[in-house]
C-alpha cells in the first residue's frame, strides 16, 4: 500500500507564512513519527512532501515544495499516486477540510475525519454543541460578552477557529473581560 503522510508546516502548505519557524519542529516531530511508523509496516510505502528549506532524511519517498505557487500541483501529483493519505494540519482558518476535501477530490482513501466533522472540530462552539446533543458534559461556550450570564465572573477567552492555546486568556472578572474586549478588532 503506499501512503502520502502529509504534515501541512514541515510540507509546504506554509512556504509564505512567517510562523513556520516557529511551528516547525512540532510538525517535524509528528511527521517523523508518522513516517517511522508507517515504515515499520511490511508492505507499506510512503511519501511525503517536504518544504524544501527542511532536510530531505526521512525513510520515505520526497517531493519537495520549494514555491508556494507549486503547492497544490505537488499536493494533487502525490496524492494522484497513493493508494491512501494521512493529512496532519491545524484544524483552524479551513486548512484541514480544504486538505481532506482535496484528498477525496482525488479519489483517494482518506486516513482522517470526513470533512463533516473537521467541519464541527475546526469550531470550539460547533464541537460543544454536539457532544452536548451527544450527552456528553460541556463547559458552557458563548459567543459574544452578551451572551454570558450575569453571574459568570471567571472568563476563559479563545477564538472559535484556532489551534490549540493560542489566543487563550483567562479573566478574573467582568469588568477586565470588557476592558479586553474593547481593544479587540473582532469582539467576538
Amino acid at each position: 500500500m503506499r501512503i502520502f503522510v502529509y504534515e501541512h508546516i514541515t510540507g509546504g502548505g506554509m512556504l509564505d507564512d512567517p510562523q513556520v519557524a516557529a511551528l516547525a519542529p512540532e510538525g517535524e516531530m509528528m511527521v517523523r513519527a508518522l513516517v517511522d511508523d508507517l515504515t515499520a509496516v511490511p508492505g507499506v510505502e510512503v511519501t511525503v512532501l517536504r518544504d524544501a528549506r527542511l532536510p530531505a532524511d526521512l525513510t520515505a519517498t520526497i517531493h519537495s515544495v520549494g514555491e508556494a505557487d507549486a503547492f497544490w500541483p505537488i499536493f494533487r501529483r502525490a496524492a494522484g499516486e497513493a493508494d491512501a493519505v494521512w493529512p496532519i494540519a491545524p484544524e483552524q482558518g479551513g486548512i484541514l477540510a480544504r486538505i481532506t476535501r482535496e484528498v477525496i477530490h482525488c479519489d483517494r482513501k482518506l486516513l482522517g475525519c470526513r470533512p463533516d466533522a473537521v467541519d464541527i472540530a475546526t469550531s470550539k462552539r460547533a464541537t460543544a454543541e454536539v457532544l452536548g446533543r451527544a450527552g456528553i458534559r460541556v463547559i458552557p461556550v458563548y459567543a459574544d460578552e452578551s451572551s454570558v450570564p450575569g453571574e459568570v465572573n471567571e472568563i476563559v477567552v479563545k477564538p472559535d477557529d484556532g489551534a490549540g492555546c493560542q489566543e487563550t486568556r483567562f479573566f478574573q472578572d467582568r469588568a477586565e473581560l470588557h476592558n479586553w474586549l474593547q481593544t479587540q478588532p473582532d469582539p467576538n
